[in-house]
């Protein structure tokens, strides 16, 4: 490196962290990256939630339900849904708060009961688990109506996303304060202390 290139990187090493912490440009780099990634994340999910809905495609297929479990969170949002498998190696999504209760998918399963069951069609070809729109008997009654799981969806995605954007927020502050002290890591040694390995110390 020559002496300019040097001289440069001297006097940004210097002003970050005061001057405070050794090496600190990785260090900026890798917490920023992750701060812009979470802001971004947050930023993409909101946008998503506040967008028009586009016209969803359903299908209609008759399934026999063989076993559920409950899936309560998806990374950071809140999901809350039955993963319900079918004879036919199948799964299916179902909002928790669109069951009464559980005895209704057990009475289903032990009885062996068919069921007529709609759902999106997914723009990913590929997809594992299709999201229920509704469920019916054979004869036409419906188990869980179509406005239920619909609602109960919206619900699970406002507090995703509430979930996400404080997720966010504290580590945003985190960082900030984090920076804060370790800017004046004299004044708060015992704090810094806990910031950053011995090594990397200038205080």
């Amino acid at each position: 490196m020559d002496m300019k290139g040097f001289s440069l990187r001297f006097r940004i090493e210097s002003k970050l962290f005061n001057g405070y912490v050794i090496q600190p440009i990785p260090i900026v780099i890798l917490v920023g990256f992750t701060l812009i990634a979470f802001l971004f994340i947050a930023i993409w999910c909101t946008v998503e939630e506040l967008s028009p809905a586009e016209n969803t495609e359903y299908a209609i297929k008759e399934s026999m339900f063989v076993s559920y479990s409950r899936d309560e969170y998806f990374f950071f949002m809140k999901a809350d849904e039955y993963i319900i498998k079918t004879d036919d190696d199948g799964a299916f999504s179902l909002p928790v708060d669109t069951v009464e209760s559980e005895e209704i998918l057990e009475r289903i399963i032990k009885n062996r009961m068919p069921v007529v069951v709609s759902y999106n069609v997914p723009s990913n070809p590929n997809a594992k688990v299709y999201y229920i729109a509704e469920i019916t008997n054979a004869d036409g009654t419906v188990i869980v109506d179509r406005e239920a799981i619909s609602a109960a969806r919206a619900e699970n995605s406002r507090e995703g996303l509430t979930m996400l954007w404080v997720i966010c927020l504290v580590y945003w502050g985190l960082g900030i304060g984090g920076y804060c002290i370790l800017c004046h890591a004299p004044e708060h040694p015992r704090l810094a202390g806990l910031l950053i390995r011995r090594e990397f110390r200038n205080f």
